[in-house]
């Protein structure tokens, strides 16, 4: 096959740049110009993670991983790598660029990651200081708190003038990589780009002087913040304190259970009791001074009549325990997809465990269903791998997939206008089983095959079908069911998490 004159410019272009970056396995150069992805990635997996330690340490800050992926999720990572590091847009999206064809393209956009690559290892170099006698710093950091020191952050530079006379000066030169013509390295020799290396040295070291000085001013802002929420709380305690030392002097202090008091009713008769009791002492005229044995008998009267009535209040707001329902119980929309998790139990598959429960208008389950090999076939007989080099020694042209099995075993008449609860995001021939039924809507948890041919065509025949389908948001992480549980107090309180 000939290749056009394009083709081969941009591969001679690209040769430098592979040599550049000590490139070590073998080049497909045929498949780089028919546009063979399978040729293309290797390049760019080892320009990204092998060539630049530094680069890589980068991606891997990011959160960017890219190895261990198949081709279609490095393509992805590779591309929000162009996109949130380098701000680069290739000219090819990701789905042309897994396709064979666009040779020249691919090759360009090849040849412009390495050129990035490169400029950014180069920019995450340390700087080299090049005369240690005339830039010796040394930085002086005092940390102070509460205004009780001074903080100073200052660079102090020690001139070695004794040495002046040792240094060689004659042969300044740099290195310059040139980005725009690919294959073209320069290098130069001048006394100027000494000078601005130096000038670049000395900026670079401002801007870390700067930045380490704002951290520890951030860092001392955030100490005054966090005494002065502790100066507040401990002036909340001495309030607190004070008060409750008051409120056991005036003798107001009431215990009760938290049950009670947590109950609103009791703690309104609670408030209502105390103030009657403050209008009650208020009410009561001051003592005359013991002259005689009956006006003793009277106050002492009086003060039984206030205990007993004291006691019957108190008797009544213990006695008021309402019994509240539980909080924690599982609503609707948990509960159905628990119901597909559970059914998924059953599944023999190995690799993955999926499960769909059919759910009516009056939220009535009306079909469950999980995957696993069809009625009557031996599933010991079967194969449940997810690869072979034969298509038919694995488990996808056998197995039944969860929504199948749960549109079948529905026990009404149809499932028309019903709403279906699975685990997985439903494939593409699901989906038209789940058309065909008449479903009204889909609630799945994982959608992590998202970017696949399949699940595109699935997302687009429930669209042109009418079809709702929604991502299902859980507000617990686990839901345990305890067989032993029904045996205690409290009985399923507290398992759901």
């Amino acid at each position: 096959m000939l290749y056009t004159g394009d083709v081969q410019g941009c591969l001679r272009k690209l040769e430098p740049l592979l040599r550049a970056i000590n490139y070590p396995e073998g080049i497909d150069y045929n498949g780089l110009s028919k546009g063979d992805p399978s040729a293309f990635l290797p390049i760019i997996s080892f320009t990204l993670t092998s060539f630049s330690p530094s680069v890589a340490e980068q991606l891997m800050a990011a959160g960017l991983e890219l190895t261990g992926k198949t081709d279609l999720r490095f393509t992805d990572t590779f591309y929000k790598v162009l996109r949130d590091i380098f701000h680069y847009k290739p000219v090819l999206t990701k789905e042309q660029f897994l396709q064979w064809r666009f040779s020249q393209s691919k090759i360009s956009i090849v040849c412009d990651v390495i050129n990035l690559v490169l400029q950014r290892h180069n920019q995450l170099k340390k700087p080299r200081i090049r005369n240690p006698a005339l830039n010796t710093y040394s930085r002086e950091v005092q940390p102070t708190l509460a205004g009780s020191h001074t903080v100073s952050d200052r660079l102090v530079a020690l001139n070695h003038t004794e040495n002046l006379s040792a240094l060689n000066l004659d042969a300044p030169h740099i290195e310059t990589l040139s980005s725009c013509s690919p294959g073209n390295w320069v290098t130069e020799t001048t006394g100027e780009g000494e000078e601005e290396e130096e000038e670049r040295e000395d900026l670079l070291h401002s801007s870390e002087f700067k930045d380490r000085l704002s951290a520890l001013e951030d860092q001392l802002q955030s100490l005054w913040s966090g005494l002065d929420q502790i100066r507040v709380l401990e002036k909340r305690l001495e309030d607190l304190e004070r008060q409750r030392h008051t409120d056991r002097n005036q003798g107001d202090v009431v215990m009760v259970s938290r049950e009670s008091w947590e109950n609103l009713m009791s703690r309104i008769l609670l408030l209502e009791t105390k103030e009657e009791l403050r209008d009650t002492q208020s009410s009561i005229p001051p003592p005359c001074p013991p002259s005689s044995s009956s006006s003793s008998s009277s106050s002492s009267t009086m003060s039984d009549a206030s205990k007993e009535d004291l006691k019957e209040r108190l008797e009544r707001i213990t006695n008021i325990s309402m019994t509240k329902k539980r909080e924690d119980y599982l609503e609707w929309p948990e509960y159905f997809m628990a119901v597909a998790f559970l059914s998924a139990q059953r599944s023999k598959d190995p690799s993955s465990q999926v499960g769909a429960c059919i759910v009516n208008q009056e939220n009535k389950i009306v079909g469950i269903g999980y995957n696993g090999m069809p009625n009557g076939c031996d599933d010991d007989l079967l194969p449940w791998s997810r690869s072979a080099e034969n298509r038919l020694d694995t488990k996808y042209p056998y197995v039944c997939h969860a929504e199948l099995n749960a549109i079948m075993n529905k026990n009404s008449a149809d499932v028309k206008d019903c709403t279906m609860y699975v685990a997985l995001f439903p494939c593409n021939e699901c989906a038209k089983l789940i058309i065909q039924a008449g479903l009204k809507e889909v609630v799945y948890l994982s959608d992590k095959y998202h970017h696949t041919p399949e699940m595109v065509a699935s997302r687009k025949l429930l669209s042109m079908a009418g079809i709702q389908y929604r991502q299902f948001v859980p507000k617990r992480t686990e839901i345990v069911i305890d067989f032993n549980s029904i045996n205690h107090p409290g009985m399923l309180s507290g398992v759901a998490k």
